[in-house]
């Protein structure tokens, strides 16, 4: 058994859920739901990497080309989320770095083994033509996936028994839309997100136990990386700054908390230098792109703070949070329980959330064009494990035992509720947007609308 596993049965588990993962993966491609695995805003994360690693050309004009002419579709001004920047006639990619930078191993490989495979079948090491690279974008995904919810359940171990532990991790999995983003929409960049949220929460975890050289430096990359990923989610440095500081203490415990930031200021200059160095890489990229080093790639794509649509993000049928994953709502309560576990928790995590929230709604296009459920807040899912985990615990505890059966009973329900119709939208029985009551009780119904 691998070091890396605690137990035989946290072991199995995980080969378990890797080898469902990898099968509803291959299910996807082979069946033709949908493909190849690199697409759509996959495709803009990814375009990094070939351009880089195989043609030399951090402009993307080259890539763009060779992939154009493949495909037989001429390139414009304005491709895949990547358009020229008048001032230098470069190829501006608008989506962030970061995705491309955490999946660049499992594309060298990939390119390597192209490099091999091409001088027996003659398939060009092109970065997209053969189906190894898209194997390996994909398989990237899950890897990450697979890593995220092992240190989740790290994270969960400290407070919960075996059995809650496993419960949450199933339902997290199984009743949210994650496991779409680990499988068919692997490339997408919200995967890697849950990942990077759940090591931040298990290195802050880790810092206030024991602030040393090493935390800091990982906690400064990881934040580096969550900035260069998706920049507005920085806000999760206020779980690091307010973690284990309560509301009924609060002027108290934050003049404790500058007092100890002020003791450990090296470890605090670490942490903010080892960030900065990852979020040079995105600057970096901006300067040899346009001359600047700060950009707004999204040019006519916007927030509008004034007009916020919160409940249409938690709520609305078309992709609202708890709509699609009902069991999310398990979490609710789970605040009260989970503040008697951890101390200092729910203040952090409820202000992150509502400031989220806020800033996910704000957006012009508050659905997030298409995909499965909310797509935009997937990586909180790590900070709603924990108080899922409390409630679940007291439904276990609960002595009546017809009651906890029927609980339990709802909570399977709700997990087969959420992958019945992520299937379906796999089988285009859930339209990719716009979903509405009658285009759901049809596909409840096997009925393609």
């Amino acid at each position: 058994m691998f070091k890396i596993f605690k137990s035989k049965s946290e072991f199995l588990f995980f080969v378990i859920m890797f080898i469902v993962s990898a099968v509803a993966t291959a299910s996807v491609y082979a069946l033709h739901f949908n493909g190849p695995p690199i697409r759509s805003d996959g495709l803009g994360y990814y375009v990094y990497l070939p351009s880089v690693f195989v043609y030399n050309d951090i402009s993307m004009n080259k890539f763009i080309d060779a992939y154009s002419k493949h495909y037989n579709d001429p390139p414009t001004d304005y491709w895949n989320g990547v358009y020229k920047y008048d001032d230098t006639g470069n190829f501006l990619d608008k989506y962030p770095i970061g995705v491309a930078v955490m999946s660049s191993p499992f594309f060298l490989l990939a390119h390597a083994g192209t490099l091999v495979i091409s001088q027996f079948n003659g398939i060009p090491p092109d970065g997209f033509t053969n189906p190894l690279y898209h194997a390996a974008q994909s398989f990237s995904g899950l890897f990450y996936a697979m890593f995220g919810l092992l240190i989740l359940k790290r994270i969960l171990d400290k407070y919960f028994r075996e059995k809650v532990v496993y419960l949450t991790l199933i339902s997290v999995t199984f009743g949210t839309n994650l496991f779409h983003y680990f499988t068919y929409d692997a490339v997408f960049s919200h995967i890697y997100s849950f990942f990077l949220f759940t090591l931040f929460i298990y290195l802050t975890l880790r810092w206030y136990k024991n602030p040393t050289r090493l935390t800091s430096i990982l906690l400064g990359v990881n934040t580096g990386l969550i900035a260069i990923v998706r920049p507005t989610n920085l806000i999760i440095v206020l779980f690091f700054i307010l973690y284990g500081i309560s509301r009924k203490h609060f002027i108290r415990e934050i003049r404790k908390r500058i007092k100890l930031f002020l003791i450990n200021y090296k470890k605090i200059i670490l942490i903010i230098f080892s960030s900065l160095l990852i979020v040079g890489i995105q600057v970096l990229y901006w300067y040899l792109i346009t001359g600047k080093l700060f950009v707004y790639s999204y040019t006519d794509e916007y927030f509008d703070f004034s007009k916020p649509e919160m409940l249409n993000v938690l709520f609305n049928i078309r992709k609202g949070l708890f709509f699609w994953c009902p069991v999310l709502l398990l979490a609710l309560p789970g605040f009260y329980f989970v503040t008697k576990k951890i101390k200092g928790f729910t203040l952090p995590v409820v202000l992150f959330l509502i400031i989220n929230v806020y800033i996910v709604s704000s957006w012009w296009s508050w659905w997030y064009g298409g995909g499965f459920g909310m797509r935009a807040l997937i990586e909180i899912f790590p900070f709603l494990a924990l108080p899922m985990a409390a409630t679940i615990e007291r439904i276990t505890l609960i002595k009546n035992i017809n009651i906890k059966r029927l609980i339990l009973g709802l909570i399977i329900l709700m997990c087969v509720f959420t992958t019945y119709l992520m299937v379906q939208y796999w089988r285009g029985f859930v339209q990719i947007d716009g979903t509405g009551w009658h285009t759901l009780l049809n596909a409840l119904m096997n009925i393609k609308s």
